[in-house]
């Protein structure tokens, strides 16, 4: 379930709810990563999940990448969003900042 630290792959770390909650959101985040649906686990702790942070979106779709590039991430973002919704997910906060 988690990868590796490395100082060259930027993280992100997420604050965990205690208890029961903060178990779930880990189970279902975890099964997420592992259909390839969220970015992939470094660490758990108690009260923090620290995981892989992943390219934004509006570095995606700046001007300097081709039109190809643009269109294989809007399609493979398209199939990512099919994927959640296919095993009942809504994001529920979809944005360029936020994918």
């Amino acid at each position: 379930m988690a990868g590796t630290l490395n100082e060259d792959r930027p993280t992100h770390c997420r604050c965990l709810p205690p208890g029961e909650p903060g178990k779930r959101f880990v189970y279902y985040y975890s099964r997420l990563s592992d259909l390839g649906l969220a970015p992939e686990i470094i660490d758990v702790a108690e009260t923090k999940l620290i995981t892989l942070r992943c390219v934004p979106l509006e570095n995606w779709l700046h001007p300097d990448r081709s039109k190809s590039e643009r269109l294989a991430m809007g399609r493979l973002l398209y199939r990512r969003l099919e994927e959640l919704h296919g095993h009942g997910i809504c994001h529920r906060d979809m944005h360029v900042g936020n994918v």
